[in-house]
């Protein structure tokens, strides 16, 4: 009575397949931040994931990196090293992100559950 007739598939995906997706996708390696110490320097505090405000009138300059807080200096690690950030001139004992401690006032360190605690200074 019925003939049974094979059906075309109606459904055509455009999109690659997800095998060849995930073979295509590139994983940026994660850069393990460190910084770079003098004999003696003790690093106090360091917080991940900071942010630099370069301009205040965008955020497109803005870095990405580490903060460290040593018995020397408060030092800014960033996450990406482009050809732009690297300044000709360098310093013996500070880096193109480094402040030294002499410089400040005081340092305190700002946590949402305990407040302000101080970490440096008079």
């Amino acid at each position: 009575m019925f003939s049974v007739k094979a059906t075309k598939p109606t459904f055509r995906s455009y999109l690659p397949s997800l095998q060849t997706d995930v073979m295509n996708t590139v994983v940026p390696p994660i850069k393990k931040l460190e910084p770079v110490l003098i004999p003696g320097e003790i690093v106090v505090n360091e917080v991940n994931f900071v942010r630099k405000c370069i301009s205040t009138e965008s955020s497109q300059n803005d870095l990405w990196g580490k903060l460290i807080c040593t018995n020397f200096k408060v030092s800014f690690i960033p996450q990406d090293d482009s050809p732009k950030q690297k300044s000709q001139l360098s310093h013996v004992l500070l880096g193109e992100h480094d402040i030294p401690l002499t410089c400040l006032e005081q340092v305190v360190t700002v946590n949402d559950t305990k407040g302000k605690k101080k970490v440096l200074g008079s």
